[in-house]
């Protein structure tokens, strides 16, 4: 897509910008130890840069409904796995609105400065287990990539007036949401060879 000396200087730019950023991200601790390496893989290839990303999540909001915005509250989110009493230490509190278990699975977003790279990039995250991938924009810089796994699970914890989860319930989400944890980081490492092959 980017062609002509201006474009690429443009590119060029862009590039530096976000790897600098990332650098200083790095320092203070601000990226997911768990994505590092894979990040660095990709903006080490001369067509590709990295503008966000998050190696999976767990966490508990404070909302009447999962999808809206206002008025929401994160009152807990780990990039690690949990322990039951993470979450039994919130759920024991009352809630404005109501908890909601969110767990989600690693999202990347990366600039493609043309478009058989960004296809490239697609095949290699799809055959890593990033099955929702897609170009979500064409910039001036580039192509807009988001690499996204579907792994996830959305579950009302409890109300002010009631806890929905019992003990074998809960025992059995933290189970599941540490699994897509693992299995997050899993893809993560296999993007990250695959990349590292380009």
């Amino acid at each position: 897509m980017l062609v002509g000396g201006s474009l690429s200087s443009l590119w060029d730019t862009e590039k530096k910008k976000h790897l600098e950023r990332i650098a200083r991200d790095k320092e203070v601790g601000y990226i997911d130890i768990r994505i590092i390496d894979l990040l660095e893989a990709i903006n080490r290839i001369e067509a590709l840069y990295t503008t966000s990303s998050c190696s999976g999540r767990i966490a508990i909001i404070d909302s009447d409904w999962p999808w809206e915005k206002d008025d929401t509250f994160t009152v807990f989110k780990s990039h690690e796995k949990i322990s039951e009493n993470d979450i039994k230490t919130i759920i024991e509190m009352m809630p404005k609105e109501r908890y909601w278990l969110m767990v989600r699975g690693p999202i990347l977003h990366v600039i493609a400065k043309d478009l058989e790279s960004a296809k490239k990039l697609l095949r290699l995250a799809r055959e890593s287990g990033f099955k929702h991938s897609g170009v979500m924009d064409v910039t001036s810089t580039g192509y807009l990539v988001e690499l996204i796994s579907s792994s996830q699970i959305t579950m009302p914890l409890r109300d002010k007036y009631a806890i929905y989860v019992d003990k074998e319930n809960l025992h059995m989400l933290i189970m599941l949401s540490n699994e897509i944890l693992e299995n997050s980081w899993l893809r993560i490492n296999k993007l990250k060879e695959k990349i590292e092959s380009w």
